[in-house]
């Protein structure tokens, strides 16, 4: 879909991210990932209305999960999709996006281990909405 190409180049795009971490996600992480890494996932999209022609215009929502070893470098990771990913405005990815906004941020409790450690990981979740074109050939 043409959202997630925008936010994969949006967050793989800013260099203050990918000095952190260059493991983006969309849907999914490979079993046994090193973290910190990122998974987007759109969530859902709904056109809004055009009063002459074909409507292109989007309202998508994304999710963001950060996860990493701490709560500190979970946090850091959010920081940097928040700011990658809040108040665009430009074609990227081959998408025009008219606007983003963040509606949400919160970290959730650490999970517990499913890999026979005792090492928990951290998760920070973003919620951002994004208002892009949506191709209609």
């Amino acid at each position: 879909m043409n959202l997630d190409k925008a936010t994969y180049a949006l967050l793989s795009g800013r260099t203050e991210l990918t000095d952190l971490t260059t493991r983006i996600y969309n849907g999914r992480a490979p079993i046994g990932v090193a973290r910190p890494y990122v998974i987007f996932n759109h969530i859902s999209s709904q056109p809004l209305g055009a009063q002459d022609g074909p409507n292109v215009l989007e309202l998508g929502d994304v999710q963001v999960d950060s996860y990493a070893d701490t709560k500190a470098d979970a946090l850091a990771v959010a920081k940097q999709v928040r700011l990658a990913l809040d108040g665009i405005n430009e074609t990227t990815g081959g998408v025009v996006v008219r606007g983003s906004l963040r509606d949400g941020q919160f970290a959730a409790d650490p999970l517990t281990p499913t890999d026979g450690s005792d090492v928990p990981r951290y998760r920070v979740v973003v919620l951002v909405s994004v208002f892009y074109e949506q191709s209609i050939s």
